[in-house]
């Protein structure tokens, strides 16, 4: 049986719980605002002047904030008020993203700020020990360029193939890197002892691209990247979806015809065999022996060729490219499906012929705004929110 009150849930709570939601709330003011005063916070919060002195007096003995000198008086004259500012320099998050050619490195403050980027060749071919020594390098030269950043440290790491995100393994990676089961969380945790953040790539890119949107950006989409792989990053309400298995948005195992579906599997997958970069550009230099290297060029020069063998090869990748898209759009209904990768600027157009021809409710397709770094910029706001909650949870259990 549940006895009834008549007070609200704010006055049932003891006074030591009420301490940590009042500071916690209070440094997200602070946070928010950049630069704001004690009694500002007050009229802000709703809290009165001695609660949030008390809460300020506190996160000022702890670090978090800090008093970085006086402001503007009111209208009506006075004593000065002495400004508070969120703490940047509480902590560092050491973001990574582990890439075929190069790893990608950045050093930011809690506030978001990037301090510090780095970039080292990856060299795959040479195992999974030869990686792990290159992240633990990058990782290392960051701490060590920045000594004074003392304090709450974690690292966040975009890497590709299926990742169990809560213990941190990388299950399985594609035929580059060829990992299975990579215990990546415990061998960095056991190098540098921080808490240790592992997720796809691509879902990284699109945490990256959730935050871009802001509060006005749609909650429910995929998107879609590109290059030697394709792969999804699945945001529905607001959060990455990562499936029963951490495979969720794997679509190049994606099967696009029946013959294809009653013989043997491919390693890679139906679609990535198909569209992968490397595969185009084996069919294109098939046609031009001496096309160069860029594999996108080959396949721009492919899209403006009159050779009808050529541009049989261009419209079979872009209907693959379409009918994986309206497939991803039939399966989720998403608001919008989001194109990030150097060749979809070409491609924009027949993906988008392609899947309004075969979808008949309204869809938006449209090329992502963020760059080659979209993984890292992920990975840092993953570890940003991570984080605070690392924060707020020790405010919380500070007043138990």
């Amino acid at each position: 049986m549940r006895l009834q009150s008549n007070r609200s849930p704010t006055e049932r709570m003891n006074p030591l719980a009420m301490k940590s939601v009042n500071a916690i709330g209070l440094l997200e003011l602070v946070r928010q605002h950049g630069r704001i005063s004690r009694s500002t916070l007050a009229t802000v919060s709703r809290l009165s002047k001695p609660t949030v002195s008390d809460q300020i007096d506190s996160l000022l003995g702890r670090g978090l904030v800090l008093e970085v000198g006086a402001g503007k008086s009111s209208a009506k004259g006075g004593k000065r008020p002495t400004m508070l500012e969120f703490n940047a320099d509480f902590g560092r998050i050491l973001c990574v993203d582990v890439g075929a050619e190069s790893t990608g490195f950045a050093s930011a403050d809690i506030v978001g700020k990037v301090r510090r980027t780095l970039r080292l060749p990856t060299r795959p071919e040479r195992g999974a020990r030869s990686v792990l020594k290159t992240i633990r390098r990058g990782i290392a030269e960051l701490i060590g360029s920045d000594p004074q950043a003392e304090g709450l440290r974690m690292i966040s790491i975009a890497v590709p193939g299926i990742v169990d995100v809560r213990n941190g393994v990388v299950l399985e990676t594609d035929n580059v890197f060829g990992w299975r089961n990579l215990a990546l969380a415990s061998e960095l945790t056991g190098a540098f002892s921080l808490p240790v953040h592992v997720d796809n790539d691509v879902n990284m890119a699109a945490i990256a691209e959730l935050k871009s949107g802001g509060n006005e950006g749609p909650r429910n989409f995929v998107l879609l990247r590109l290059d030697t792989g394709i792969g999804a990053g699945v945001v529905l309400g607001g959060a990455i979806h990562h499936g029963a298995h951490w495979a969720a948005g794997e679509i190049g195992h994606m099967v696009l015809n029946t013959p294809a579906a009653a013989g043997p599997a491919s390693p890679r997958g139906y679609l990535e065999s198909i569209v992968g970069a490397d595969r185009i550009y084996e069919r294109i230099r098939r046609a031009i022996p001496n096309i160069g290297v860029d594999k996108w060029a080959a396949l721009e020069a492919c899209s403006q060729s009159r050779r009808p063998p050529l541009l049989r090869t261009f419209d079979d990748f872009t209907l693959h490219l379409g009918s994986a898209v309206a497939n991803v759009a039939a399966m989720y209904d998403p608001e919008a499906v989001i194109l990030l990768g150097k060749p979809f600027p070409m491609l924009l157009g027949k993906i988008t012929e392609v899947t309004r021809r075969l979808i008949p409710w309204p869809l938006e397709i449209r090329l992502s705004s963020l760059g080659e770094d979209a993984s890292l910029q992920g990975a840092l706001a993953a570890g940003l929110t991570l984080t605070y909650e690392k924060i707020a949870f020790s405010l919380q259990s500070q007043a138990v």
